[in-house]
């Protein structure tokens, strides 16, 4: 299942969006603040919704990211959000570039 969503302001200004991708009890998510919104905290509560929304409505136990080894606003926000940097390696994407992955894992009843 790929789920997506807009992230706007209370305002309804359309400032960037997330996605989740379901494979059984994981979810590989991502996301993108456009860039004259960023630093705002719009992608940590966009993520956090999405991940609540993820474990409690789609029963998903993990999600994973991946991000580019000099994305360091992505990887702050990662780790704020309680994810681990469980590999680093060749980008699938970007060719000649290298990517971590990011995952977490929830016991029951915690986001």
């Amino acid at each position: 299942m790929w789920l997506n969503w807009a992230v706007r302001r209370d305002d309804g200004t359309y400032v960037g969006w997330t996605q989740a991708t379901i494979i059984g009890v994981g979810a590989i998510i991502g996301y993108d603040i456009f860039a004259e919104h960023r630093r705002n905290g719009y992608a940590r509560e966009a993520c956090v919704a999405m991940l609540a929304f993820l474990k409690d409505e789609c029963g998903v136990g993990s999600a994973r990211a991946i991000v580019d080894v000099e994305n360091t606003a992505s990887i702050k926000l990662l780790e704020s959000l309680g994810f681990f940097r469980v590999l680093t390696g060749s980008s699938e994407d970007m060719p000649g570039r290298l990517d971590h992955r990011y995952e977490i894992s929830w016991p029951t009843g915690s986001v």
